[in-house]
């Protein structure tokens, strides 16, 4: 392991620091700069940011929304950089009691965005220009034992939603989680700000006090090392560190990874937590920058001396998959899954998921190859349980192009299922052995060829129809899985290995 730096410590202390009971007669104090993540249950997460100045012996304050409008990451799209916002009221007025936050005070506050670039939504089949809504902020405040918040936790509610270029929705609409953390850089030596709850940056010196920001993008600002995995979930990720202070010296950024089991393995992936690096993009070349590692809290540091883009992952001389034993577990976002019984008896289970990075079908030749080893297919209801399929290797065949099909006989249940690296995983049969009498509460899905696990979980958000004889659900996100095992997706020990309710 490379020598860790001082500000490493001071990093992942900081990092890990929690909010602590508060003692003092005013309320909460949230005045200062905030970068705002939210997470919209599977559909898209953002990063934006306001500005808050408070009256602490009322509790009222001013928020104000800044030039900065921030980004949007699409559900299996790219991210969107966001352009020309416009906030109305801009100052709008909100209120703290005790620990709860509301904004505004009353009413709601109208957000109209529009994206520097179209993206094509394949969700929704249309090209997103923006976003126009009416919506109102709830949520609990935590602060640092002294009256200072420290986060902001909560629920955003869109009462109506325009997403431009693909039509209005009638709300109100509750899947939007919030996460406000405060992202001023003071003056000083050794300064750390952690606007995103898995990244903290520690400054050697900073000159003159400004705001940081660490956006999660999906393009590289240059080519990825051969062989090199990334982490991400619905995308890799790629951090990009960004601060209006005047800065010298060393800047040291501390990145969480996930091992829920501590295992020593990074969830989701066959990677060695003590083999992972931190690159830094310098002049179009990425970087290895990495610090060190530290294994007990599960964060990976890197130092630089500028600021650009950041991706955490390993070298992964294996390319995913050999049959050897070790699963390679691979989370994908969901578009959606169907489970259906017609009155006549007719039924229907289908899945599909669009992942433009997730989808890592094996490779061709390889003891994984479905041709070689065929593939399982399970559909996992919270309420009912396990409903599994055989795809034997005989009927498995691969295009001219590499993608891996399967075409069932007739009369068997899984009639057609499909792999395709980077774009698309279909499954399809036309009967079910689940009784599907009522609600599921949640549904996950697994595809298994060989080693390599698939899968998805549908949650109660992304949950469109929930009743006797059909369960429908659209947009389930990669990230609401640590692994594809069975503990993850509720068999036999519904352990909550998922990371969330979506």
């Amino acid at each position: 392991m490379r020598a860790t730096p001082s500000r490493f410590g001071v990093a992942v202390a900081l990092l890990l620091m929690a909010g602590a009971p508060r003692a003092s007669a005013d309320e909460i104090d949230i005045t200062g700069s905030w970068q705002v993540n939210l997470s919209c249950g599977g559909y898209a997460d953002a990063t934006s940011f306001l500005a808050f100045d408070e009256d602490v012996t009322t509790g009222s304050f001013a928020s104000t929304a800044p030039s900065d409008c921030g980004t949007v990451a699409l559900a299996g799209e790219a991210v969107g950089i966001l352009q020309a916002c416009v906030s109305t009221p801009n100052p709008a007025t909100g209120q703290v009691s005790g620990t709860l936050f509301s904004l505004p005070a009353s009413g709601t506050v109208n957000t109209d965005q529009d994206l520097a670039n179209p993206i094509y939504w394949n969700q929704f089949g249309c090209t997103v220009t923006g976003f126009e809504l009416e919506n109102d902020w709830n949520g609990s405040i935590q602060d640092d034992g002294f009256g200072t918040a420290t986060r902001i936790t909560g629920q955003l509610v869109a009462d109506d939603l325009t997403i431009k270029g693909c039509g209005f929705f009638g709300g109100p609409y509750t899947f939007c989680g919030f996460t406000m953390l405060r992202n001023e850089v003071a003056a000083g030596s050794n300064v750390t700000v952690t606007p995103n709850a898995d990244v903290s940056v520690t400054f050697a010196s900073v000159n003159v006090p400004g705001t940081a920001s660490v956006t999660e993008l999906n393009d590289p600002a240059a080519e990825i090392p051969p062989n090199f995995k990334l982490l991400g979930g619905v995308l890799p990720i790629f951090y990009d560190v960004a601060t209006t202070a005047t800065i010298d010296g060393a800047i040291t950024t501390c990145i969480r990874y996930a091992d829920a089991n501590d295992d020593g393995i990074v969830d989701g992936t066959s990677l060695d937590e003590t083999d992972l690096q931190v690159l830094h993009e310098e002049d179009e070349v990425f970087v290895d920058r990495t610090a060190g590692i530290d294994t007990v809290n599960n964060v990976v540091c890197a130092e630089t001396t500028s600021l650009s883009q950041l991706v955490p992952g390993a070298p992964d001389a294996g390319g995913g998959g050999g049959g050897g034993g070790d699963t390679v577990d691979v989370p994908v976002s969901g578009v959606k899954v169907v489970l259906k019984r017609k009155p006549s008896g007719k039924e229907k289970v289908s899945w599909v998921s669009r992942d433009k990075f997730g989808i890592s079908p094996p490779a061709l030749g390889s003891a994984d190859d479905p041709r070689t080893a065929g593939a399982t297919f399970e559909v996992v209801s919270d309420a009912e349980g396990v409903d599994a399929y055989d795809l034997p290797a005989g009927n498995w065949f691969a295009t001219n192009s590499g993608v891996l099909k399967y075409k069932g006989n007739p009369g068997t249940p899984v009639q057609k299922a499909l792999i395709k690296e980077g774009k698309a995983i279909v499954v399809k049969t036309t009967e079910t052995a689940l009784p599907l009498a009522g609600p599921h509460a949640a549904v996950g899905v697994r595809l298994t060829t060989g080693d390599v696990r698939h899968c998805s979980r549908f949650g109660p958000l992304t949950i469109v129809k929930d009743e006797v004889d059909r369960f429908t659900a659209k947009g389930a996100k990669a990230g609401a899985l640590l692994d594809c095992s069975d503990a993850a997706l509720g068999i036999g020990s519904p352990s909550g290995a998922f990371l969330d309710a979506s």
